[in-house]
């Protein structure tokens, strides 16, 4: 997918806004379908890959569908433009986050299926190491607080990765670009009421 851009005449925002919608919706079939595969190879057990490929569809279609609704909406308002275009850029700027979240969740699904087996055969040895007696004295669960080692040992190297640091731009979704309101700088519920009472105040 392209730039998320939301400037221009109206007509062109509800263009773009209609063949964003469209995108979400072939991207919400196409892991429908990715879903249907993965369950029916996991013979329909409620698995992590299951789950994963089930986040992924219900994003693209929750996404597709709240642009749906902020069309909808946009259409259908009387509101000044600027107040229209506020709203909208902030149901672009929420599809994607929700877009990139589920990037994210994919990118642990595919890291975990490449390292899944290894990493919990080891946290599996780790949980008959024995610990300092004084530490796991205070510990409820001894064995998971060895396993822990891993899953901190992760985070640490996590925290040293450039996109710790600043988060990447997706390639698929491409820049956030908002227009006027770049930096989410959108239309406070005043700035709004106001505009909405000068409209009025205009057509009386």
């Amino acid at each position: 997918m392209g730039s998320t851009t939301l400037h221009g005449p109206p007509s062109e925002t509800r263009s773009h806004a209609a063949n964003t919608i469209a995108t979400y919706e072939a991207a919400g079939e196409a892991a429908t379908q990715e879903f249907k595969a993965v369950l029916a190879a996991s013979g329909y057990e409620k698995t992590k890959p299951v789950k994963e490929a089930l986040f992924k569809k219900n994003d693209a279609l929750a996404i597709a569908e709240e642009l749906r609704e902020a069309l909808a909406d946009s259409e259908r308002t009387a509101l000044p433009s600027r107040v229209a275009a506020s709203r909208a850029a902030q149901a672009f700027a929420q599809a994607h986050d929700n877009a990139y979240a589920a990037y994210a969740r994919v990118e642990v699904f595919k890291a975990l299926a490449a390292s899944e087996d290894g990493l919990s055969r080891a946290m599996a040895l780790l949980s008959h190491v024995p610990d300092d007696i004084e530490v796991e004295r205070h510990v409820d669960d001894v064995k998971m607080h060895r396993m822990k080692l891993v899953l901190n040992r992760l985070v640490d190297a996590a925290k040293q990765q450039p996109e710790a640091q600043t988060q990447p731009e997706v390639e698929a979704l491409g820049p956030l670009q908002l227009g006027p309101f770049a930096g989410r700088a959108y239309l406070t519920p005043v700035q709004a009421l106001q505009l909405q009472r000068a409209d009025a105040a205009e057509a009386a």
